[in-house]
């Protein structure tokens, strides 16, 4: 359960048109887009922080090109945060944290791709400087041949490190809740 979404974000990660058009597909590609497209409806709902972060290379993400762009399936609006990066760990660059830092955020939903990569070292690197974080457990994924495996180990591994990991529907749930008790305080 969220404790205070005014001090949670969402941090969606490397979700670009490039890496679904890799020749190994990302693993349950489909189903993966919809949960997210739950998420970020979720906290857009609930006015909660929202941040797109952005891989860029040389070689397949290059900046401003097709396949660095977010997926266009995703439900991104206008007032999102969009964030690039060069590092696995969108936490290696200050930007993220200084966002973070200025909204007053101690709390993050980290979601995206690919789980073996920028997710797995984004949880590690947000836990490690002090902040809350919960991995939707099915809401990151992975062009590995053994994408399945990939997923349920990153799930107990982070875990056993101190991460919240929880399906996004418990993760809404919890949104939900809170926003409910919130409103009927403030009435």
């Amino acid at each position: 359960m969220l404790d205070k979404p005014n001090k949670t974000a969402l941090v969606i990660i490397d979700v670009q048109q490039g890496i679904f058009n890799k020749k190994t597909k990302v693993y349950r590609e489909y189903e993966l887009l919809n949960n997210l497209n739950a998420l970020i409806d979720g906290f857009h709902s609930n006015s909660v922080a929202v941040f797109f972060i952005r891989h860029t290379n040389k070689s397949s993400l290059i900046k401003d090109s097709d396949d660095w762009q977010i997926h266009s399936d995703l439900h991104f609006q206008e007032n999102d945060i969009f964030i690039n990066k060069v590092h696995s760990s969108a936490f290696q660059e200050n930007i993220l944290k200084n966002y973070l830092t200025e909204l007053g955020i101690k709390h993050i939903v980290i979601a995206g791709l690919v789980t073996n990569g920028c997710v797995k070292a984004a949880c590690l690197d947000a836990r490690k400087i002090g902040y809350e974080v919960t991995l939707a457990s099915n809401g990151h994924s992975s062009f590995h041949k053994n994408a399945e495996n990939l997923i349920n180990e990153c799930n107990s591994k982070l875990s056993d490190e101190g991460i919240k990991v929880q399906p996004i529907q418990d993760i809404l749930r919890g949104l939900v809740i809170f926003m409910q008790r919130l409103k009927e305080v403030t009435e």
